[in-house]
């Protein structure tokens, strides 16, 4: 057994993998991007879906403007989050277009604050997406994420699974570049997994 603590294991993993999703972006970013998002947008998952819950992507991230546009191209209704004051806790909002996003933080373009939203308290009854895609700096082929520390994401999607039984009323699908899909990732009891992982390269069903 490694001596290697689990919060090192990540704290190492999380640099390594923003490293390769860095220098991924840099190059071939627009082209890999456009791949995943073809394999997303083709899904029955994705094209059945009335609701979809979507993130606005950081700048080293797999691109999702398009799949925004594609979002409200299509009538669907787009849930984009917005970080509360409360550390740990967001929010999802309908968003109808760019111009109902503002500056937040973590260099992200969040809902404005006016709009109103639905926080954990009402995931998974109120507010039921037919589709949440969710961002990390790694996923894992049994469906496990690596965030990015913070614990937003995985408060938010156990809220919604415990409104169901313990059963992920909606799919959960981690996006990615290849790059950032691991074979097997470090995991805690509150890591909450996902049930399709998007790449590049890949579609996979969990």
């Amino acid at each position: 057994m490694s001596a290697t603590s689990l919060p090192e294991q990540k704290k190492a993993l999380r640099a390594r993998l923003r490293q390769a999703r860095r220098e991924v972006s840099a190059t071939r970013g627009g082209e890999l991007a456009a791949r995943a998002h073809a394999h997303l947008l083709a899904s029955p998952l994705w094209r059945q879906a009335r609701h979809a819950a979507l993130y606005v992507s950081l700048p080293d991230e797999l691109d999702t403007a398009p799949l925004l546009d594609a979002a409200w191209q299509a009538g669907k209704t787009l849930y984009l989050p917005r970080v509360r004051q409360q550390y740990g806790l967001m929010d999802f909002v309908a968003v109808r277009g760019r111009d109902e996003l503002r500056p937040g933080p973590f260099q992200l373009l969040e809902p404005r604050d006016e709009l109103p939203g639905f926080g954990p308290e009402e995931a998974g009854s109120a507010f039921r997406p037919d589709v949440f895609i969710v961002p990390g700096l790694g996923f894992d082929r049994q469906g496990r994420r690596l965030g990015f520390g913070g614990g937003y994401y995985d408060r938010f999607l156990s809220a919604v699974r415990r409104q169901d039984g313990g059963c992920a009323p909606c799919a959960f699908v981690g996006l990615c570049y290849h790059c950032q899909l691991q074979e097997a990732l470090p995991a805690e009891a509150w890591d909450e997994r996902m049930t399709h992982i998007c790449t590049d390269r890949e579609w996979l069903c969990l």
